[in-house]
C-alpha cells in the first residue's frame, strides 16, 4: 500500500471540502483506494490529506494529473503544498 500525504493551508474548510468532494470521482478513477483528511490541532485551516493507492503506478498517475495543482487551487488551497509518498512495510 502506498500513501500520498499532502499538507497545505485552505482559505475556508467548508468551501474546500465541498470542492474536494466534487473531484472525488476523478480520484476514484485514478484507483485511489481510500482517503482521509486531518487538520492541525492548533490550526484548522492547515490540512493533511492522505490518499491510499495499491501500486506506485497508481500514485504516479495521480501525481502526474495535468491539472492537479489547478484543481487544488480551485477548491481553496493557499500557497504551495508539501507532498510526500510512503510505502507500507509493516
Amino acid at each position: 500500500m502506498y500513501k500520498v500525504f499532502v499538507r497545505h493551508e485552505v482559505k475556508d474548510f467548508d468551501s474546500w471540502h465541498q470542492g474536494y468532494r466534487e473531484y472525488y470521482d476523478i480520484q476514484r478513477d485514478l484507483n485511489m483506494v481510500s482517503d482521509a483528511v486531518h487538520h492541525d490541532v492548533d490550526n484548522s485551516g492547515r490540512l493533511t490529506v492522505v490518499h491510499d493507492f495499491a501500486t506506485m503506478d497508481d500514485v504516479n498517475r495521480y501525481m502526474s494529473l495535468p491539472n492537479l495543482k489547478e484543481l487544488m487551487e480551485k477548491v481553496g488551497m493557499v500557497g504551495e503544498p508539501e507532498v510526500w509518498v510512503t510505502k507500507k512495510i509493516l
